[in-house]
């Protein structure tokens, strides 16, 4: 019997595509929109006719539209194999779709405050400025927390610097979201109270559009903190695997980690009847919380007498 050999070419599903296709056709339509480009009075709805749109809400009605697009891009995404959902160019692919809906959604906020082409230069700038504001908080709070945390862990027995570095990183990223989002509710009740900010506005914005504003930007900086979570439930990481050079010089695998339908998970090449490399231990060890248990000399003797 002949060897057949089968070539494998990695493709997104056709349900994706379309779900993609769909996300990008709403976010052009939501675009030119809040930037005055054309009016929705009417929607043809086929052999049902046409629905009046001259008093619905447009804005509710595309971010309706966008968010369910979005949940079914995830969903679609989420079903494919795992070797696409490991593949860099489709992880590209999805994380450029989410960043689309999270402008298109800023921007159809901010289009309660002023329909015109100005505003999506205004939101661009100020997204420039809190992006380069938040890469600054970042390094000053990670540079005045760490120290701290260095002497506080040790005073507790943990003096492992890797270990406070992380830390520290995930303490900061903290702060500043918070610092973030206080911020924004303060300047979003500052302008409609504050004088010096209320006469910027050229006609001052009603407080329901203002708070919609404020809400939209509050949802955008959360989503955007979490994403590296929920990227790493999404995406299949590729097999890796820890490995320890002792002083011989000869490396020894600790362990492995092979993909998961969400996620990644541990594989102990000991069994997991093994308590020094169990999955549980060394999750616990990577974290530093604590050292890889070993036999004391007393017991390695009395191992060597049997």
């Amino acid at each position: 019997m002949g060897t057949e050999t089968i070539s494998h070419t990695l493709q997104l599903s056709e349900g994706y595509r379309s779900v993609r296709r769909t996300i990008s056709i709403l976010c052009a339509i939501a675009l030119g929109w809040s930037t005055a480009q054309f009016d929705l009075k009417a929607i043809s709805l086929g052999f049902a006719g046409s629905a009046d749109l001259s008093r619905a809400s447009i804005p509710v009605i595309l971010v309706c539209a966008i968010a369910y697009s979005m949940a079914r891009c995830v969903l679609e995404f989420a079903m494919q194999s795992v070797e696409v959902r490991r593949w860099r160019y489709a992880q590209a692919d999805i994380k450029l779709s989410v960043f689309l809906v999270q402008a298109t959604i800023l921007i159809l906020a901010a289009s309660g405050l002023d329909r015109s082409v100005d505003i999506v230069l205004y939101v661009a700038l100020a997204v420039l400025a809190v992006l380069v504001g938040a890469t600054l908080a970042r390094f000053t709070v990670m540079m005045g927390l760490m120290p701290l945390l260095i002497y506080v862990r040790s005073r507790q027995g943990r003096r492992s610097i890797a270990s406070r570095t992380y830390e520290s990183l995930a303490w900061t990223e903290l702060i500043v979201v918070l610092a973030l989002v206080v911020l924004l509710v303060v300047l979003g009740v500052a302008s409609l109270h504050y004088e010096p900010l209320r006469s910027l506005w050229t006609i001052p914005p009603s407080a329901l559009a203002l708070a919609l504003f404020v809400f939209a930007c509050v949802a955008i900086v959360v989503s955007t903190y979490l994403q590296r979570a929920w990227y790493e439930k999404l995406f299949a990481a590729p097999p890796g695997s820890l490995n320890s050079a002792p002083l011989t010089g000869e490396p020894k695998s600790l362990f492995t980690t092979v993909p998961r339908p969400f996620g990644i998970g541990t594989v102990n090449p000991l069994g997991s009847s093994n308590p020094l490399m169990s999955p549980s231990h060394m999750n616990r060890c990577l974290t530093s919380r604590c050292t890889p248990t070993r036999p004391s000399k007393l017991g390695r003797a009395g191992e060597r007498r049997r």
